[in-house]
């Protein structure tokens, strides 16, 4: 390594990384990249910044990529830079800001900056020569014009001047074309006849195009598939495989902001929220034969049950006292009758007797009114088995998984939760098939997705007879900052970030997602439209008929038994009058 460095050479302090790619006398390319707001410079500045830095030669090549923001390139052949140009190293990063001090400029420097943006798209990028110190050049692509500047405009803040000239040239692109990967979503991203889209995503998509002053190349992923997802072979699908691939500059669809295992892209500024929810079938009707037990909960119906039989054994006891003969199965029967308040026929002949039934009466007139009350209720409104609720209560279940994107499967794959590895077995993937039409309305079931768009797609195309087909699971296992994926090293994501930042802050995605929603909540549709009068059917009334059926068939056998216990009795009592009369 050979330094010729003068006396005012920068400190090692401020250095933080000298990388120089070729070393022949004059006819050298060296960089040096640094931190430029760390350099005080005078008010010449390129004879400042000429005197800390220059001429500085290394003979060793090196690859990796520069680690400060700014990085200064001193070229003594155009051509050599050209090479660098053409190599494929990590050298230039659009984000990085390149300094390229020539000896004299050259006469083809238009070309230079032309050829950076074909090749690389850098546009970061100014010029200066050592004979004529007073002036930068720089370009802009869009217009195809030269900017040449005093140097004076650098000395305060010289990366700060630099930035604003990129910002200056990305906020006004002249038309210039950009390739936009999109798919139909519904709210986010809705096609329009013209080939542009509305909803939250292409308002976003034609607001920057707006502010940048760009043309939008919109198409669908080329492969047919959405959001897309790495394959075994290491390849990628959907719009994320024209991402990787550089065959579109941003995917205007939001994705979750997650390792989808690849380097070859970064995201925008978040513009949403949402969180990732199972979704499964609405709960069935409970059967009307249930509406009698469901009248009362558990606990009363062992209260009354154990109600009954203290207040039979203690009005057995009375009629013990008060009287020698008497009916204990009929007793049974008055005191059931009269806790239904059915009238008993014959009046208690004691004053202790006529208390104790005065007190069931009274008791059986509160428990019978209510049992009435609520029975109306269960027979004129339909009520529902519970739904599930927890990821725990959805893996006991017999439902299996089914999704049309493997991402999806890959959020179950990486939790170590011993619940949702229950749930990757079950765990099924088919993209032709309408998942959420089939877990609706053949029940065999259930998926995971977004909770907006399952919200949306439920009250939207699962409603029958104002009930949702569709339940979310309360417990939802993730949450996801939504982003749109753009190419690593994109030129274009700073001035995105800013715009899409000014819409996160001012509230325009949230408002956007709260006020226009064209479908009424969910929580509308949990019950059936109450009606003014309901008209019964055999239906409501089913239980009376199945306790008539059950009372009459155990009649029935009861009584056959009775016949063939008495024919029974009938011939032994006939054999035994024929021994007697033989003996």
């Amino acid at each position: 390594m050979q330094n010729t460095t003068g006396s005012g050479s920068m400190d090692a302090s401020d250095l933080l990384e000298l990388e120089l790619r070729q070393e022949a006398e004059w006819s050298y390319m060296s960089i040096a990249s640094f931190d430029l707001q760390k350099i005080e410079l005078s008010e010449n500045f390129m004879k400042n910044f000429h005197s800390q830095v220059s001429p500085v030669v290394l003979s060793e090549r090196s690859k990796s990529q520069p680690s400060s923001e700014a990085t200064l390139l001193l070229v003594g052949d155009v051509q050599l830079l050209y090479d660098f140009i053409s190599d494929k190293i990590p050298l230039w990063v659009p984000e990085v800001f390149y300094v390229i001090l020539f000896s004299e400029f050259p006469s083809n420097y238009e070309q230079i900056f032309k050829f950076l943006w074909n090749k690389h798209h850098v546009s970061n990028v100014i010029i200066i020569a050592l004979k004529n110190l007073r002036k930068v050049i720089s370009y802009n692509q869009f217009f195809g014009s030269v900017i040449i500047e005093e140097t004076a405009t650098f000395t305060s803040n010289p990366i700060n001047n630099v930035r604003k000239i990129t910002r200056q040239k990305m906020s006004n692109m002249n038309g210039y074309p950009i390739r936009v990967v999109m798919f139909p979503s519904r709210l986010k991203a809705i096609p329009q006849p013209d080939g542009t889209y509305k909803g939250s995503d292409g308002i976003i998509l034609q607001t920057l195009a707006k502010h940048m002053n760009f043309t939008p190349i919109i198409r669908v992923p080329r492969d047919g598939h959405k959001y897309g997802w790495k394959e075994q072979n290491g390849t990628f699908t959907g719009a994320m495989g024209e991402i990787v691939s550089n065959r579109a500059d941003i995917a205007f669809n939001g994705v979750f902001i997650k390792n989808y295992h690849t380097a070859n892209i970064q995201f925008t500024m978040p513009v949403h929220f949402d969180q990732v929810c199972f979704v499964a079938p609405k709960s069935t009707t409970k059967p009307q034969w249930k509406s009698v037990f469901l009248a009362f909960d558990t606990t009363i119906w062992i209260s009354l049950l154990i109600t009954y039989w203290i207040t039979l054994l203690a009005w057995y006891t009375i009629k013990t006292i008060n009287e020698k003969h008497f009916d204990g199965t009929l007793l049974a029967i008055n005191l059931y009758a009269i806790l239904l308040m059915v009238p008993v026929n014959k009046a208690a002949r004691k004053f202790s007797e006529r208390i104790m039934m005065l007190i069931i009466i009274l008791f059986g007139f509160v428990v019978a009114s209510s049992f009435q009350g609520s029975m109306v209720r269960f027979l004129a409104y339909e009520t529902y088995e519970p739904d599930i609720t927890t990821i725990e209560e959805l893996a006991e279940s017999e439902l299996s998984i089914m999704s049309a994107s493997l991402n999806l499967k890959e959020l179950i794959e990486t939790d170590e939760n011993p619940i949702m590895s229950r749930l990757l077995s079950k765990f099924s993937w088919d993209e032709t098939k309408d998942i959420l039409g089939e877990i609706a309305y053949q029940r065999n079931g259930a998926s995971i997705g977004r909770k907006s768009d399952l919200e949306e797609k439920i009250a939207t195309s699962y409603i029958q007879n104002n009930q949702a087909q569709l339940h979310i699971v309360e417990e939802c296992p993730r949450s996801y900052h939504i982003a749109y994926l753009v190419p690593k090293k994109s030129p274009y994501i700073a001035i995105f970030n800013d715009i899409i930042n000014y819409f996160v802050e001012a509230g325009i995605t949230s408002s956007w997602f709260i006020h226009s929603k064209p479908f009424r909540p969910l929580s509308d549709y949990h019950h059936s439209a109450k009606q003014a009068h309901v008209v019964f059917t055999v239906e409501n009334v089913i239980i009376a008929f199945i306790i008539l059926i059950v009372g009459l068939t155990l009649s029935c056998f009861v009584f056959i038994a009775e016949v063939l216990l008495f024919a029974y009795h009938e011939k032994n009592a006939t054999n035994t009058t024929f021994w007697s009369q033989l003996w």
